[in-house]
């Protein structure tokens, strides 16, 4: 307020006692990778494709015990469960990381972290080198 007792334009002023104030905000929302508990592909040493590299190691993945059919439906429910949570779908989904890609505020990111599904919620913040 500017001291004439008129409101500063983008100024909210604050509620008196007993007075309405704004609305409450649970907090601002976050963009957060939501890591789903997915089945994970093993590791596995491989023969060498060629017998002059013996001794050479090689790795392989190999595809998880569950199905991929399974897996996917996993990642749809999840989906799913998080577009009822935030009230739109996730983003992205990041099928390297098995994990979306979600803006939510600290309400909706503690109802996605209790989600059976869910394995772990990660801040999408870029990190010092």
């Amino acid at each position: 307020m500017s001291r004439d007792g008129t409101a500063k334009a983008g100024h909210v002023p604050a509620a008196g006692p007993g007075e309405p104030g704004p609305p409450p905000n649970r907090s601002r929302p976050r963009t957060v990778i939501v890591e789903l508990d997915l089945p994970m592909p093993k590791l596995e040493a491989a023969a060498p494709l060629r017998p002059d590299l013996r001794g050479k190691p090689r790795f392989r993945f190999a595809a998880p015990d569950a199905s991929a059919a399974e897996a996917g439906r996993k990642i749809e429910a999840s989906k799913e469960d998080i577009a009822s949570i935030t009230g739109r779908l996730p983003e992205t989904y990041l099928s390297a990381a098995g994990s979306f890609v979600v803006t939510a505020n600290g309400e909706q990111i503690g109802r996605i972290a209790r989600m059976s599904s869910v394995s772990a919620i990660w801040p999408n913040a870029q990190r010092g080198r």
